[in-house]
């Protein structure tokens, strides 16, 4: 009698103890949907259905004609180059929460990503124009431009050159309390990888770190947990747990092993393989 009444007492805690654990990956989930809400540097959209997958989808729709409206306004050329917004919308990062008995999916892309796709599309050439035409007497005659005489050289002094100096990154964020050792990295990657290593840095703000090193072409290439990289060795990881802080910041693979930037210690990425991450690989 007192094991059944000592498994029963066990079971209520154990009970308990979940009830309690999916309230706070709810909340979290819930604290991390409003962040992003309130800063501007995102677009998003969400849709609640009775399975994640068609609510997905729905919100895939609805993100789709954002992202096309905020395109149009900022970048048209960029705009009218992209075949399917939809497209990129699926690309966009997501959270699943339970809303009732049906799934809340929210979807959200940084502006960022979305202007540097835009730029990117409005520098696709298009094909030149065909050369006017015109019908005279039922014969067609195509209209082209004269030749031009070739212009004399112009005799131009030489100038001394001048040799370009090397690009001087900045040091680490002021507030940051940890510096990099790994004789692998440049000094200024090293001032660069220690910046993810800011008291209080959440992904959100790791990925707008991204997003800035990019533009300034010291990143060149990137993603998150949702497009991993093709080649893992030369990819840098920022792991966060289940309320965005950032917990781990794992450097190259050497052997099998990652130099974990937050602890000093080596470590396995299969370690942190439940957690949400972004990715990203330096220029050299």
């Amino acid at each position: 009698m007192k094991n059944k009444n000592f498994i029963f007492v066990c079971f209520l805690f154990q009970l308990l103890f979940l009830c309690i654990a999916t309230e706070t990956l709810a909340q979290s989930a819930s604290n991390q949907i409003n962040e992003i809400k309130r800063n501007e540097n995102y677009l998003f959209e969400e849709a609640t259905a009775p399975t994640a997958k068609e609510a997905r989808d729905l919100a895939v729709v609805k993100l789709a004609k954002i992202l096309a409206d905020y395109m149009e306004e900022n970048n048209p050329k960029g705009a009218a180059k992209l075949d399917d917004f939809k497209d990129l919308a699926e690309g966009a990062e997501e959270i699943v929460t339970d809303r009732g008995s049906q799934k809340r999916v929210f979807l959200y892309f940084s502006k960022h990503d979305i202007d540097a796709t835009a730029e990117e599309a409005s520098q696709i050439d298009t094909p030149p124009n065909e050369p006017e035409q015109i019908v005279v007497d039922n014969e067609t005659t195509e209209i082209t431009e004269e030749p031009q005489p070739t212009p004399e050289p112009e005799i131009v002094e030489e100038q001394p050159k001048v040799t370009k100096q090397a690009t001087e990154y900045p040091p680490a964020d002021s507030s940051s309390n940890k510096s990099v050792s790994d004789e692998n990295l440049a000094e200024w990657q090293k001032r660069l990888i220690s910046n993810f290593l800011t008291d209080g840095l959440t992904l959100l703000t790791a990925k707008d770190l991204v997003n800035t090193y990019r533009i300034e072409n010291k990143i060149k290439r990137f993603g998150s947990k949702s497009n991993p990289p093709v080649q893992t060795r030369h990819a840098f990881y920022v792991f966060a747990d289940e309320t965005g802080k950032i917990v781990a910041v794992l450097g190259r693979d050497n052997g099998g092993q990652r130099q974990n930037y937050v602890s000093g210690n080596y470590e396995n990425i299969s370690d942190y393989d439940s957690l949400n991450y972004i990715w990203f690989t330096l220029n050299n």
